[in-house]
């Protein structure tokens, strides 16, 4: 839930519209400021504005995840009384197998010793270089 009460935000509400009106005046009656102190109240009024809505939208934020936190705690509280009760099975769940199988290499009955370089006869046949 929110860190604020019903009394402080109608408060903060209130507050925003009174800025909200302030605004409207300065802009609708007159022309925008020029002097720089003048510009400086405007522009502090504004941003004032945009930090009040922010923080109304950080309220409804922490107040849904407030919410979404509570049904999380609540959910694993069953979650885990099911468990103790044994409600709930321990048992994984069955494994899937793949239908994919890796191909399978076949020997030709070529045999090769640790440390031979050469398959077969110690003296490669020189032949097939000739062609290239």
């Amino acid at each position: 839930m929110s860190t604020m009460s019903q009394e402080e935000l109608a408060l903060l509400e209130k507050t925003i519209k009174l800025r909200e009106r302030m605004l409207d005046h300065i802009t609708n009656t007159e022309a925008l400021p020029t002097k720089p102190r003048e510009v400086d109240s405007v522009v502090n009024l504004i941003e004032s504005l945009d930090r009040s809505i922010f923080g109304k939208a950080k309220i409804k934020i922490d107040d849904a995840n407030s919410k979404t936190q509570e049904e999380n705690k609540e959910v694993l509280r069953s979650f885990l009384l099911g468990m103790h009760k044994g409600e709930i099975s321990r048992q994984d769940p069955p494994v899937q197998v793949s239908e994919y199988s890796p191909p399978v290499f076949e020997s030709r009955g070529t045999e090769v010793s640790e440390g031979e370089v050469y398959i077969g006869d110690d003296k490669p046949d020189m032949s097939i270089l000739k062609d290239l």
